[in-house]
């Protein structure tokens, strides 16, 4: 509170002088942090200002600050995509003006807007680039902060020792600064992890003595350190007291504006209201964190509202409910997949290790070098020697890291592919496990149980089209895939395949229009047809909107059919196209309904295409639909040609 008042003073006093100067830009920046968690409408008033006023003198540093501080705001307000703008923006100008200190803390901000938004790998690369650079640059509480977070980050991912790791350094840099309010707050988040690692000797201690010291000054670290102690109360059994303990916490944040916080607040409350079976608050509670979890796109908030949701309905014995939040909490757990963000955060540790030794190694090899050339300083031809020693050397490095990273990206594909492919099996069999389940204990009865089958075998036909898709990609990649084309009539293919969809296609009124003349005809291999079809009709059906037109047209050259299916759904930017033709995009965008899908269709059409002489094309536009140009032979293919 002394601190903004006194910059309020500050900045005042340069407005009255009319003194726009760097310092008054340094203030208002500083002046925007301390309204964070307080005001944030007047910490983005604030930035812009300084924005303003720093382009207007030509300040870059004042510029990539008030950059910042709006990457802030729009990361706390959940406008996540705006907020990764203005990072970039001022990591740009502070790498480019070497502003050590401000690129710091641009990792920092940046490390928690990659968490909130399940970006886990990218998130601890972050926070170990800025851990880097504070060390080689001595900036000791920026490392504390950093060391501070990243432990928050290793603890809200279960990884409870590498959280009490880098707390403990942490803390041994607020002792050598002397900084007991930092240290305070370390002190607390030691509490917490030691709570979860079942150490309540040592967690209620340093809850104890973190407590004492925000009492005074620090009033949303006093409000988060007494949801510590109703952490701790509710592990004991006390649940009147984590009540009480975790009321005095939302009763001091109220003076603060945290959406986040309130969100702790919220999900601690429905944990302990569902422990003495209060279902009314319970409900309560967990309503408003999804509300907030929704709002600030904080994704494993929402898994745990889904998580308690489900718990809730069961225990009110509102079966369909509690299947439904069932269904999103396990199709949710699966998409973010822990234990393999799990080991993304260790890997991306052990890749950052690695580089930093291969740095090192390579520096102390060229200072060897170094030495070697002012020896030999007197014999021209050995120097040549070693320039063309280090030539090949550094070539050869460079090829290795050219074929490590083919190699990585190639190995990364085939683990997103089937961990996307993983996720959407898992889901309908968790799903209908638990129903089995829920059956067997009699907890439904056979007419709710004959009620969910169709949506069931929907979500079952799905992963069975999924895991097909698996096998012919997995075929296509090893080449081991085998050809035997034939002549085949395209219409009446691409009716077969239209059958197949029409659920979908009722369900979402599409019309469809078939321009395919009768006499039409491909020659290549049928199955492989029909994946190529179904792939290209089931994106067409997903993405178009509800009472939309389905259109399939031919054109016909003299060896070729050209089939070219539209839709004016939701289209694709040519960036995503590109990405899809160079393999970087393998994820799959959720359909108009929340349809899901696996990001292999285009990549399988055209490998299937390519073996069987055709080729795919792609035209769409954003917002206005999709239309997908496929080449397929009409005659057997001249071998020679």
């Amino acid at each position: 509170m002394k601190q903004k008042d006194s910059l309020l003073r500050k900045i005042i006093k340069h407005e009255l002088d009319n003194d726009l100067s760097q310092e008054y830009i340094d203030d208002l920046v500083l002046l925007s942090y301390e309204y964070r968690y307080k005001k944030p409408d007047s910490l983005k008033l604030f930035a812009l200002r300084a924005l303003k006023n720093s382009k207007d003198i030509e300040y870059d540093k004042g510029e990539a600050g008030a950059l910042l501080r709006l990457g802030d705001y729009y990361s706390d307000i959940g406008e996540l995509n705006v907020a990764v703008e203005y990072f970039e923006k001022a990591k740009e100008i502070a790498e480019k003006e070497n502003y050590f200190s401000l690129q710091v803390d641009i990792f920092k901000s940046k490390a928690s807007q990659e968490l909130f938004s399940g970006k886990y790998r990218e998130a601890v690369l972050s926070y170990y680039q800025g851990i880097t650079l504070a060390q080689e640059k001595n900036l000791f509480e920026q490392e504390g902060l950093l060391r501070h977070n990243l432990g928050f980050f290793y603890w809200s991912n279960g990884l409870y020792d590498d959280a009490e790791k880098e707390y403990l350094i942490a803390d041994s840099l607020w002792v050598l600064l002397g900084d007991q309010r930092h240290k305070a707050a370390t002190m607390s988040n030691i509490a917490l992890n030691a709570i979860d690692k079942k150490d309540y000797e040592l967690a209620k201690r340093y809850a104890d003595m973190s407590l004492a010291i925000f009492k005074k000054n620090q009033p949303l670290w006093y409000s988060r350190a007494q949801r510590v102690q109703s952490r701790w109360y509710l592990y004991q059994g006390l649940y009147d007291e984590a009540i009480s303990r975790n009321k005095e916490s939302e009763k001091i944040l109220k003076s603060l504006n945290n959406s986040r916080d309130q969100l702790e607040i919220d999900i601690l409350f429905t944990r302990i209201y569902l422990e003495i079976k209060d279902l009314k608050n319970a409900s309560i509670r967990v309503s408003n964190a999804f509300n907030i979890a929704q709002e600030v796109n904080d994704v494993s908030s929402i898994l745990k509202c889904y998580e308690y949701l489900e718990k809730i309905e069961n225990q009110k014995s509102n079966t369909q409910q509690a299947l439904f939040y069932l269904e999103q909490y396990t199709y949710l757990k699966d998409s973010l997949n822990s234990k393999i963000a799990n080991n993304s955060i260790r890997l991306a540790k052990a890749k950052l290790d690695f580089e930093r030794s291969q740095n090192k190694l390579l520096l102390e090899n060229r200072k060897k070098l170094e030495k070697q050339k002012i020896i030999a300083g007197t014999s021209v031809g050995l120097v040549g020697l070693i320039l063309l020693i280090l030539f090949l050397i550094v070539r050869n490095f460079k090829t290795e890291k050219n074929l490590n990273f083919e190699l990585v990206k190639l190995n990364n594909s085939k683990n997103k592919v089937f961990s996307t492919i993983g996720n959407d099996l898992k889901t309908p069999i968790g799903t209908l496990q638990e129903l089995l389940n829920l059956y067997k204990d009699k907890s439904i009865s056979l007419d709710e149980l004959k009620n969910i089958t169709p949506r069931l075998k929907e979500n079952v036909d799905y992963s069975a089209f999924s895991l097909n898709n698996l096998l012919f990609w997995a075929q296509t990649e090893m080449n081991i895939i085998e050809v035997n084309p034939e002549t085949i009539a395209l219409k009446e293919a691409a009716a077969k395949v239209c059958d197949l969809y029409q659920h979908q296609i009722q369900e979402k009124k599409i019309k469809v229009e078939c321009n395919i003349p009768i006499d039409a005809k491909v020659f290549m291999d049928v199955d492989h047809l029909s994946i190529i079809l179904r792939n290209v009709i089931s994106n067409a059906i997903k993405y178009s909107h509800p009472e939309h037109k389905l259109t399939f047209n031919t054109l016909k050259s003299l060896r070729t059919i050209k089939i070219v299916i539209c839709d004016n759904g939701i289209g694709m930017s040519s960036k995503l196209i590109k990405e899809i033709f160079d393999g970087q995009n393998i994820t799959s965008k959720l359909g108009t309904n929340q349809e899901k899908g696996t990001g292999l269709g285009i990549s399988i059409c055209r490998k299937l295409l390519g073996i069987n002489g055709g080729e795919l094309e792609i035209e769409s536009e954003l917002h206005k639909g999709t239309c997908i140009h496929i080449n397929l032979p009409s005659y057997p293919l001249n071998i020679e040609n």
